[in-house]
């Protein structure tokens, strides 16, 4: 590096963030709201977010019926709820704090899919439906989120479906145009970014962290924080995180399109929506759980034909289309789907393990972490 790169753009900072996506950008936006001339700079590997948050479908959804119902099987009903609200309030920050206009937010709703089959776990979700009703009146005030739909299938053409249930809270939103807001306004907020720098260790002392960049360059912050997710195991190796690869592909347009929505089957595994008339559908990771397992990027035959023949055969029947765009993004997840919000050690942070839900939960989750900061120097 040159002097000027190093005099100017790797002067010591008061907080480090590692990653600028989702996560990465609110927690700077947090710590500003708290440190108002405090040097608050972001670096990033990649030209880009490295990982999800540019990659997402653009779902603003906090789980269909049966994925909220797989959640309280596995974690317990007071924390799969408490989440559900988490990632409500979450949509709720984005539209607030961004504009809802300026994310491009349709409130279309969202429906969850039951195909031939699986009459039992359609009976289950609508036999329970009242319950997570219940809980979200009691704590956000919406009565009747959930409702069942089955009078609509006919009108948007699928096949082989038996039953569906809407979600009048979900929406959908430009992932591109929400992530250029983010950046546009930390730069307006005085948030230094750094992109095409890799971070490749931290060593803690005393006084805060040295950001290891290679051998004989180092960069001094009083506090670090990491938003990296996934790929947060790199640099704090003792973090229980599994990587997931999610794989997409969008059609070319379509004339006469009747899908308007966001659209889930199997407990999430599965997923499409519209987007300028065309249709985006992602998933499928379930057939092939050790493979989508990683940190790497890219697309696999076995999804992509999974993905095109449900589109052919369910989704898009009597539709002819081509696909357009392919690709994949790299999630987080762990043995439940309690994020991480955490003080690591004296001088780092960490915030990863979004579980698919980085849009509802980026927001909140910084808001959470830069609590923790300002307690640490209050």
């Amino acid at each position: 590096m040159s002097y000027w790169e190093r005099t100017h753009f790797l002067q010591p900072a008061d907080f480090i963030i590692i990653g600028s996506g989702l996560v990465g950008l609110n927690t700077a936006l947090e710590l500003r709201k708290i440190f108002r001339k405090e040097k608050i700079t972001i670096v990033e590997k990649s030209f880009l977010p490295y990982g999800a948050s540019t990659r997402n479908a653009g779902f603003a959804c906090f789980g269909s019926m049966s994925e909220i119902l797989s959640d309280i099987k596995t974690m317990g009903n007071d924390a799969a709820l408490q989440l559900v609200e988490k990632r409500i309030l979450g949509i709720e920050k984005i539209k607030s704090s961004l504009g809802a206009k300026k994310v491009d937010f349709k409130n279309y709703g969202g429906y969850e899919l039951f195909f031939k089959k699986e009459d039992n776990t359609a009976l289950l979700s609508m036999n329970r439906m009242d319950e997570i009703n219940y809980y979200i009146d009691k704590q956000i005030g919406i009565k009747n989120c959930f409702s069942t739909a089955a009078n609509r299938i006919k009108k948007f053409g699928f096949r082989n479906v038996n039953q569906m249930i809407f979600n009048k809270l979900e929406g959908q939103i430009d992932t591109g145009k929400m992530m250029y807001e983010l950046l546009e306004k930390a730069r307006k907020q005085k948030i230094q970014i750094v992109n095409g720098l890799e971070i490749q260790s931290i060593e803690e002392h005393q006084k805060g962290c040295s950001l290891v960049i290679h051998d004989e360059l180092k960069w001094e912050a009083k506090k670090v924080i990491v938003c990296t997710n996934a790929f947060s195991k790199s640099l704090l190796p003792e973090l229980e995180i599994q990587p997931a690869r999610a794989q997409v592909l969008i059609t070319t347009p379509l004339a006469g399109l009747k899908l308007k929505g966001t659209y889930h089957f199997d407990e999430g595994y599965y997923y499409f929506r519209n987007i300028n008339n065309r249709v985006l559908i992602g998933g499928a990771r379930n057939l092939a759980f050790e493979e989508e397992s990683t940190i790497d990027f890219g697309i696999t035959d076995k999804i992509q034909n999974q993905l095109k023949h449900l589109l052919e055969t369910r989704i898009l029947p009597n539709t002819p289309f081509e696909v357009d765009m392919r690709w994949s993004g790299i999630m987080a997840f762990g043995k439940d789907k309690t994020p991480i919000v955490q003080k690591m050690s004296k001088h780092k942070y960490v915030v990863a393990r979004l579980n698919g839900m980085g849009v509802a939960l980026g927001g909140i989750l910084a808001e959470e972490i830069a609590q923790k900061i300002k307690e640490d120097y209050s």
